[in-house]
């Protein structure tokens, strides 16, 4: 606590526990998750009780974003219902507009391999390497490549002379298949907040690899991944 500090009081209600716990990580400490603790919370209880919370939870918000996101990217993403659940947003890979899905259960960044042969990449292209199978849901393994690709530009962001792993994942033109998932690797060299209410996401480099997290002999070095331009 005395590296952190104290809660910011300019969070009164709302946030505060989220401010202090991002605080918390960017000094470099961690968080447990205890099961057995119980804690039963009446979602929106409060505010539906008190229509004026709505408004100082709003502000909260908004003061967040700017204490960590001054001169963040912002892109927007489509509407998040029940029935559509993922995080969707546009990015360019090669300079062709791919969409994706912010997709904190993939370890990695990947391209569908559809969508790989959209921006001129496939298993045959010069560079390219088959670095084994991947598993996801179901219990199929299937190939995996990386390749190196030109850019990827998310936002105000670009990306160049990076890697990028592709895979024969499924159908992309089935309903709620993205061409490309943005994965943990991504998540872990940015800090992101998801404004539902605006249908925008917000996030700043926070350093590191934003891509290639895996070494491969005769690609590029998980250092060529960082973000270069802004």
């Amino acid at each position: 606590m005395r590296r952190v500090g104290l809660l910011d009081e300019q969070f009164p209600i709302f946030f505060n526990d989220v401010d202090y716990c991002w605080r918390w990580r960017m000094h470099g400490f961690t968080w447990h998750y205890l099961p057995a603790w119980r804690i039963t919370h009446v979602h929106g209880y409060s505010t539906r009780r008190l229509p004026k919370l709505n408004a100082e939870l709003a502000g909260s918000a908004v003061r967040f974003a700017r204490k960590y996101f001054t001169g963040a990217s912002v892109l927007p993403i489509d509407k998040v219902s029940d029935f559509v659940p993922q995080i969707s947003l546009t990015i360019e890979v090669n300079g062709r507009p791919i969409r994706a899905q912010l997709d904190s259960g993939a370890a990695n960044s990947v391209l569908a391999k559809s969508a790989a042969a959209l921006v001129g990449v496939t298993p045959e292209t010069p560079g390219v390497v088959n670095i084994g199978k991947l598993v996801g849901i179901g219990r199929d393994a299937i190939d995996v490549w990386m390749a190196p690709v030109e850019s990827i530009v998310i936002g105000n962001e670009k990306i160049s002379d990076t890697t990028i792993l592709f895979a024969d994942l499924y159908d992309t033109a089935w309903p709620n298949r993205h061409p490309m998932l943005l994965g943990v690797d991504f998540l872990l060299s940015h800090r992101v907040l998801v404004a539902h209410s605006q249908r925008q996401i917000y996030f700043t480099y926070a350093g590191g690899p934003v891509f290639q997290r895996i070494a491969v002999p005769g690609l590029p070095s998980a250092s060529g991944g960082r973000s270069a331009d802004r």
